[in-house]
């Protein structure tokens, strides 16, 4: 058995002409203009917290901690409050390192793990996608148990998959449901 392959489509942004290095951190979002103010206070750690990983000498959590700290900071410190308590920390690693796997997502409310997580969220056109597909996997599994015993003419129940699908919000909240 190989070892498995994983793919990443990303965008490289570069400094300027001349440089050929793309930048070692990036930030984006509306919290952004908080943090690049305050980059000499976290900056070298973050890049320090990086390589020490890469090298297999913390784990991946340790640097997701830290960077789960800067997203509660900029909550804290943004006046139109645009950017909110709860985070998701995805990271990759790079080709050369000691790790073996591709990488993976870590959600937080405040600073704290959370644990109870399945999936990252999906919004396609607004629609939450997760709800969506989670209101109507039980009714198919229902079908397909029901096949499985013999009952080779089942459906699914339209009207109550509709009635159900109705109940979820138009709009978001804070937990995208």
């Amino acid at each position: 058995m190989g070892a498995e392959k994983y793919f990443f489509r990303y965008t490289r942004h570069v400094k300027s002409e001349n440089s050929k290095r793309p930048p070692g951190i990036c930030i984006a979002g509306s919290g952004s203009p908080y943090l690049l103010r305050r980059r000499r206070k976290w900056g070298d750690q973050l890049r320090h917290l990086v390589k020490a990983n890469d090298r297999g000498k913390i784990s991946d959590l340790l640097v997701a901690d830290f960077l789960v700290k800067l997203n509660y900071e900029a909550h804290l410190g943004t006046d139109d409050q645009s950017v909110g308590p709860r985070c998701i920390v995805a990271w990759r690693h790079r080709r050369g390192t000691k790790h073996k796997m591709a990488g993976a997502t870590q959600f937080y409310t405040g600073t704290t793990r959370d644990s109870q997580v399945d999936t990252l969220p999906d919004i396609a056109n607004g629609t939450d996608m997760v709800a969506l597909i989670s209101t109507m996997i039980p009714h198919v599994l229902e079908v397909f148990e029901k096949m499985r015993g013999g009952n080779t003419s089942a459906t699914v129940d339209r009207d109550r998959i509709n009635a159900e699908l109705d109940r979820l919000p138009a709009d978001p909240d804070d937990t995208l449901r």
